[in-house]
């Protein structure tokens, strides 16, 4: 059987087909309108090096002056169609946060700086509506910032937020999200973090998501029995 590159050189020898006919002649695989930069490539290889015992077909069966014309039609169709510059492909993004079941809020507010890698960006907005988020679920002022909002929702002395009945899940709780603004929310308010690996960001993203679903399950608890 003959290989692809064969059969074109073939099929476009024998039928005398012309520049304005060539993709076409090549059935439904190609354009029929456009010359095809694939179509030129193909035929080009029959004429190297690797592919000497096509050459010897084409040269045994007499079509040696045809095939030299088939080379003047490569060479005139190479010079009135181009190859298309190259677009630049997006990189794909592996990590994709859409998938996975991040949090609904965290997805509005993060998820056009994480796709356009602006990590920093990302985890500030993620850990920001953990705050916010906090804060708005005990009625708290906005005097009312950082771990100090986080003791006052979670402390187990006097919790407003409560995620267990029993004490140390609660304490363990409050020091989760103490060090989550701590460590991860309030870097990102006074300096450049510059976070710029993707998996780091993910993490961070996808921790910040396990706080927010920890708030939808904590049980609001009356301020006035909590001081009692």
């Amino acid at each position: 059987m003959l290989s692809l590159e064969l059969a074109v050189a073939e099929r476009l020898i024998i039928s005398g087909t012309e520049p304005p006919s060539l993709a076409m002649a090549l059935g439904s695989q190609y354009n029929a309108t456009t010359w095809s930069r694939d179509i030129v490539h193909k035929i080009n290889a029959l004429f190297s090096e690797d592919f000497v015992t096509a050459t010897e077909f084409l040269t045994a069966n007499g079509m040696r002056p045809k095939l030299d014309r088939l080379r003047g039609i490569i060479k005139t169709l190479e010079a009135q169609y181009p190859p298309p510059p190259q677009q630049p492909q997006p990189q794909s993004h592996p990590l994709d946060i859409e998938r996975i079941g991040l949090h609904k809020k965290l997805l509005e507010h993060c998820r056009e700086h994480y796709n356009n890698r602006h990590y920093d960006d990302a985890v500030l907005n993620a850990f920001k509506l953990v705050e916010t988020e906090v804060r708005a679920r005990i009625a708290a002022g906005p005097e009312d910032l950082g771990t100090a909002l986080m003791s006052l929702a979670f402390n187990p002395k006097k919790p407003r937020l409560e995620i267990s009945s029993i004490s140390a899940e609660q304490d363990g709780c409050h020091f989760l999200f103490r060090a989550a603004i701590a460590l991860f929310k309030n870097p990102q308010s006074h300096r450049f973090v510059k976070i710029d690996d993707q998996h780091r960001a993910f993490e961070l993203l996808t921790f910040a998501s396990l706080l927010l679903h920890l708030l939808d399950e904590c049980k609001a608890v009356d301020s006035s029995a909590a001081g009692a």
